[in-house]
């Protein structure tokens, strides 16, 4: 049986004395629907889900030039990890978003240096403003990385390779983390500190990702 608001499951407890419906936990819902994935992005993510159950370790990172050099900067390198796509991750009692892949170490714990590492493939849309609220405020208090994974910019932005044996990289210039969105080193909030934006505002966070440099990459292909 459901509430009045169709969110609660209701069970019945019977008792002589004191009959009285209860509740054992919500129906979550998926937050937001998705757009129809094209052929491309569903390739993607079934290359990804291998790429990443085979790689161990796995190292997502980006690419840095100090002193104009290229140079592979190192985020976390992920050992023994399984992974699987169109994964549920519970936000709050009545909602939980599907990501197109999720990582988890197979050891058991959940800490910095071993997150849950989802990927989020970007063909023709961005993530909703709604998901993408929702999920860099859990990033706040858990060790969840999200990585925007593009499947454009010819390699400049993402792109997947290994490098000796089972050992592999994952690029990754944009990803959520610890709250923010971020742009390789920088947080979205140290990158564009000059800009008159309210970053305490979600509304205002969104739009200044949308508006960021990684659309001069994207513009002709993701809708706005």
């Amino acid at each position: 049986m459901l509430d009045s608001e169709k969110k609660v499951r209701l069970y019945a407890r019977y008792r002589k004395d004191a009959p009285h419906f209860y509740s054992r936990s919500a129906i979550r819902r998926r937050l937001a629907s998705k757009p129809k994935d094209t052929t491309a992005h569903d390739k993607e993510i079934k290359s990804l889900v291998t790429f990443g159950n085979n790689a161990d370790p796995l190292t997502i990172g980006y690419y840095d030039f100090p002193n104009e050099e290229k140079e592979f900067q190192e985020t976390y390198r992920l050992r023994d990890y399984e992974w699987d796509s169109e994964c549920s991750y519970v936000i709050d009692r009545n909602n939980y978003v599907q990501f197109d892949v999720l990582g988890r170490s197979k050891k058991i714990g959940l800490r910095e240096r071993q997150p849950l590492v989802a990927i989020e493939v970007v063909d023709t849309h961005f993530l909703d403003k709604k998901s993408f609220n929702k999920i860099r405020q859990m990033t706040k208090f858990n060790p969840l990385v999200v990585v925007i994974y593009f499947l454009f910019g010819g390699g400049k932005l993402n792109h997947k390779k290994y490098t000796r044996g089972n050992a592999a990289r994952l690029r990754a210039n944009f990803y959520i983390e610890d709250g923010s969105f971020w742009i390789g080193k920088y947080r979205l909030e140290e990158k564009h500190f000059s800009k008159k934006i309210n970053f305490r505002d979600e509304n205002d966070y969104y739009d200044a990702v949308r508006a960021l440099e990684v659309n001069e990459y994207t513009r002709q292909n993701v809708q706005q």
